[in-house]
């Protein structure tokens, strides 16, 4: 549903290398309305982004986080749970956290997704995925830039 793996087909990055995979990342889904029938999005469409894990034992102390780059890699959005004030529970076995955007303000382009699940401290990385998911959103007009801004435009008096 609407997920174009391997991004990304670099090496692993220091960070990928430094995982436990005590938890690790099973699934990325994207959910989004007719995300079934299409590969892309709309421009402030809302999206859902399914992180689904599983680990090979109990983890009391776990954060779960998501980055947004554009073609080029840079980072336009990143956040976390913890920086959210939300308090996942432990996890032992398979667990998903549910990352929801009422609007994705993007114009028309290709931007990849990173994903880290760490200790809240961010002194142990059970799995790090750097850009290797992609989401697609289609350009409904002939702005540029990054951000699809809602603007509409009056004619003068």
């Amino acid at each position: 549903t609407g997920v174009v793996s391997d991004a990304r087909r670099s090496p692993p990055t220091e960070m990928e290398l430094l995982a436990t995979k005590v938890v690790e990342i099973v699934d990325v889904v994207f959910d989004y309305q007719e995300s079934d029938e299409r590969g892309h999005l709309l421009p402030h469409e809302p999206l859902a982004v399914r992180l689904r894990c599983r680990s090979s034992r109990r983890v009391d102390d776990i954060m779960c986080g998501i980055g947004i780059h554009d073609s080029s890699g840079r980072l336009l959005f990143g956040s976390n749970t913890k920086f959210l004030g939300v308090a996942l529970p432990p996890i032992d076995g398979e667990a998903e956290v549910v990352f929801r955007f009422a609007s994705l303000p993007l114009v028309g382009g290709d931007y990849r997704v990173s994903f880290a699940i760490q200790d809240t401290d961010e002194h142990v990385t059970y799995d790090w995925s750097e850009q290797r998911h992609q989401i697609a959103v289609l350009p409904t007009d002939r702005s540029h830039g990054v951000v699809a801004l809602a603007m509409t435009v009056e004619p003068g008096s």
